[in-house]
């Protein structure tokens, strides 16, 4: 005989909708889903877009910026490590 009995599998979307077979879990989610109704605002889509929202999705600028950024460090890396070497007398 097995430590546990049954296995309660919960997926993020049933506690997000407030759809579980556990009670206590049930309940928070119920809890939760009611709080986060309450407290959100309706869309409204005269509202500007948020500048990250603009620049997280440009695939692109995504694109740039992961090799850009890295190349402009490791580059400075590799220039800082060269002129820490000693002269040679």
């Amino acid at each position: 005989m097995t430590a546990f009995k049954h296995r309660i599998t919960v997926l993020p979307s049933e506690l997000h909708e407030g759809v579980c077979t556990h009670r206590r879990r049930c309940r928070k989610a119920k809890k939760a889903r009611g709080n986060a109704v309450s407290n959100q605002q309706p869309y409204d889509p005269e509202d500007p877009i948020p500048f990250m929202q603009k620049l997280l999705d440009n695939p692109f600028l995504l694109l740039f910026l992961g090799v850009l950024i890295p190349m402009v460090v490791y580059t400075l890396w590799g220039v800082i490590d060269i002129l820490m070497i000693p002269l040679a007398p």
